[in-house]
């Protein structure tokens, strides 16, 4: 119940904070790099793509209830990350 519940929120508050700063962070191989602009927002969404994976893995699957969901809430939220970083990379790697 903690990881379906807590992870997921450290994942919602750092994607507030890049929202609220408007700036985010990928690190890579050589230290990394600083996102600014609209895949900012993508950024922002990814983490809460993340989010939404972890808290229907690891809190929707142990309800009895709300277990039949779980899975078509994973796929959702593993489409909108990978969509949101699919955003990132196409814009970060269009201004080189």
């Amino acid at each position: 119940m903690i990881r379906g519940l807590v992870i997921p929120a450290f994942f919602v508050a750092y994607g507030l904070y890049v929202l609220a700063t408007g700036e985010g962070f990928i690190v890579g191989r050589r230290g990394g790099m600083r996102v600014f602009d609209g895949a900012v927002t993508a950024l922002a969404i990814s983490w809460f793509g993340l989010a939404a994976i972890c808290h229907f893995r690891w809190f929707w699957r142990d309800r009895r209830i709300l277990w039949r969901m779980a899975e078509i809430g994973q796929v959702a939220g593993l489409l909108v990350w990978l969509i949101s970083w699919t955003y990132v990379l196409w814009s970060v790697t269009r201004r080189f």
